[in-house]
């Protein structure tokens, strides 16, 4: 079997387009009044947006891009660039994974903040 590059192109695209349709409907659920004010492809370009930054810090896995994109709206778009988001994002050996828990117990334990995030 031989997979062409088209075709690895066109699966990606599919991917990514899937992607973006599950964090509008995730967006428009869990952040109304964020998303009301934008239209579908606005939250797509967002989400998109946010996807890159968060494969600048080796944050990869699709649950872990979602929160991060969670967190943007929350803390703000940049928030990656936000003090204790950089030293927790910026640091060195500790997987995406990881990282996003450590942003999930500093907004908890630190900022004090619960809110109810669908796992």
């Amino acid at each position: 079997m031989i997979i062409r590059n088209s075709q690895i192109a066109a699966l990606r695209a599919s991917l990514e387009a899937s992607f973006e349709q599950r964090m509008v409907i995730n967006l428009r659920k869990q952040f109304v009044a964020f998303a009301a004010e934008r239209s579908d492809e606005e939250i797509r370009e967002f989400a998109n947006s946010g996807r890159a930054r968060a494969a600048t810090y080796g944050i990869d896995s699709e649950i872990d891009v979602e929160h991060f994109i969670e967190y943007a709206v929350i803390h703000g778009e940049r928030f990656d660039l936000l003090p204790w988001a950089q030293k927790i994002l910026t640091t060195d050996g500790v997987d995406g994974s990881k990282k996003m828990d450590w942003i999930d117990e500093y907004d908890q334990f630190v900022l004090n903040r619960d809110w109810d995030r669908p796992r």
